[in-house]
C-alpha cells in the first residue's frame, strides 16, 4: 500500500511500514535534524526515495488524492501528555485539526493514528471527526512498548479507521479482518478503549443521557475554540 506519513520524526516508524509492505510515497516532518536523518537514510538506501515536506500546516494533500492508500500520523502529544500542562485544544501544538484536514484532502482507504494515553479526553473529537468523514473507526487500543520486547513501558494509543466502501471495492476486506484479529491482551500491556467513548460520557460526539450538561458544554467549547470542521 502507498503510505503518506505525517510527523515522521527520525524515521523509525517508516522502517516498520517497510516491514509490513507499505511503500512510503511522501513524508512530512518539521524538525530540521530529523529531516536530515531521513535524507541520509535515503542516500544510504535504508529508506526509499520520496518527497519530504517540512510542515503539515502548509502541506496540501489534494495532489495525493487517489495515489495514497493509507495516511499514518503520530500527531504531537505535548497538548495531551501527562508530562506537560495538558492544555489540549488551548495548546497551539495541537495539530489534529491539520491532520484531519489532510485526511479529508487525500481521502485514503485507511488511517492509522498514534498518541499518548493522555489523549483520552480529546479522543471523542478524533473519533467524531473520522466518523463524520464516513470512516469506520476500530476500537482504539493502548499498546505498551514492553508488549513488543522493549525494556520500558511507554504506552501509546493506536487508532485505526477505514473507508469501508473503498476497501470493499479494492478487495481489501482481509485487512479489516486482520485488524480485528490483532486485538488481543498481552499481560496487561494492551488495553482496549471503547470506540464510542461511552466511558467518557460521549457517543459519536453527542452527550449521553438526559443529564449531561458537562458533556454538552465540553463539546460546545471544542467547537467554538478551534475545532469547527463540519462535513
Amino acid at each position: 500500500m502507498n503510505e503518506l506519513a505525517l510527523f515522521i520524526g527520525g524515521g523509525g516508524g517508516l522502517l516498520g511500514s517497510q516491514l509490513i509492505g507499505h511503500r512510503v510515497v511522501c513524508g512530512v516532518e518539521i524538525d530540521p535534524y530529523c529531516r536530515e536523518v531521513i535524507l541520509r537514510r535515503q542516500e544510504e538506501g535504508h529508506l526509499p526515495a520520496f518527497p519530504l515536506w517540512d510542515d503539515v500546516r502548509t502541506f496540501d494533500g489534494r495532489p495525493w488524492r487517489g495515489s495514497v492508500d493509507i495516511v499514518t500520523a503520530g500527531f504531537p502529544c505535548q497538548p495531551f501528555s501527562l508530562a506537560g500542562k495538558r492544555r489540549g485544544i488551548d495548546d497551539k501544538r495541537n495539530l489534529w485539526p491539520e491532520t484531519f484536514r489532510i485526511i479529508q484532502q487525500v481521502r485514503p482507504g485507511y488511517v492509522m493514528l498514534e498518541n499518548v494515553p493522555g489523549i483520552r479526553k480529546y479522543l471523542p473529537v478524533v473519533i467524531r471527526d473520522l466518523r463524520r468523514a464516513q470512516y469506520t473507526v476500530e476500537r482504539p487500543v493502548i499498546v505498551a512498548a514492553a508488549a513488543v520486547g522493549a525494556g520500558h513501558i511507554r504506552k501509546r494509543v493506536w487508532i485505526f479507521a477505514y473507508d469501508k466502501s473503498q476497501c470493499e471495492r479494492a478487495g481489501l476486506r482481509s485487512i479489516e479482518q486482520a485488524s480485528q484479529r490483532s486485538r488481543r491482551s498481552d499481560n496487561g500491556t494492551m488495553q482496549e478503549i471503547p470506540s464510542d467513548c461511552e466511558s467518557l460520557g460521549w457517543r459519536e460526539g453527542r452527550e449521553r443521557g438526559s443529564d449531561s450538561s458537562a458533556a454538552r458544554e465540553s463539546e460546545q467549547a471544542l467547537r467554538s475554540e478551534e475545532h469547527t470542521s463540519e462535513l
